[in-house]
Formats: structure tokens, C-alpha cells, sequence
């Protein structure tokens, strides 16, 4: 549970969830979720505990699959963990208006 000191909106980190909060507020998400967020406070019993990362992920793209083959929000998703080349490769040909200016840079 994380207490809050401002007004606002966040999305949890793990969950996903949106919480909006003001002063004061009992915020009921799991550890880690709100993390390093400004204006919310842990006051869970147990040290609060960051979300993992994303480090040490590989994407593994099968053969002859390119980006055309998925939503835009899940190509967005793959590419936060794919170098540059990988990234223009997968999306060559592509001509959603979002994928050219990610793939571009």
C-alpha cells in the first residue's frame, strides 16, 4: 500500500493499473507497482521492493515475421529492447505513421 502526498494519476509499473490519488490517499497496489513514482510514499510493513527490469531481455523475432504482423503498441513494446539495426530490420516496409518515427529515431 502506498500512501500518497499529491494529486494526480500513475500507472503501476507492474499492474498496469491507473491510480489516481490525492493527499492522503490509501493507495492499494502491490509492492513495487508505484516505485520511484513522486508523490506516493511506501508504508507497506516489509521494505518495498523495485519492479524488475527489463535488463538482460532478448526479443526473439521468428523468421519471415515482421512488424505489419503486430499492433502498434506491442511493436513499441519490442522495440524498447531491440538494438537500432534489429529495430529498422523488423519494421522495414511498415508505413504506420508511428513505427517510422520510432524506427527512425
Amino acid at each position: 500500500m502506498y500512501r500518497s502526498e499529491r494529486i494526480g494519476t500513475l500507472i503501476g509499473r507492474i499492474t498496469g493499473a491507473r491510480y489516481r490519488f490525492w493527499p492522503g490517499h490509501i493507495i492499494p497496489a502491490p509492492p513495487g507497482d508505484l516505485h520511484g513514482y513522486p508523490g506516493v510514499a511506501w508504508m507497506g510493513e516489509d521494505p518495498e521492493t523495485p519492479p524488475p527490469s527489463n535488463e538482460g531481455v532478448e526479443v526473439i523475432i521468428p523468421r519471415g515475421l515482421r512488424s505489419v504482423n503486430y499492433p502498434v503498441a506491442q511493436v513499441i513494446k519490442m522495440a524498447k529492447n531491440m538494438s537500432r539495426e534489429q529495430l529498422r530490420k523488423f519494421t522495414e516496409g511498415d508505413r504506420r505513421k508511428t513505427l517510422l518515427k520510432i524506427s527512425k529515431g
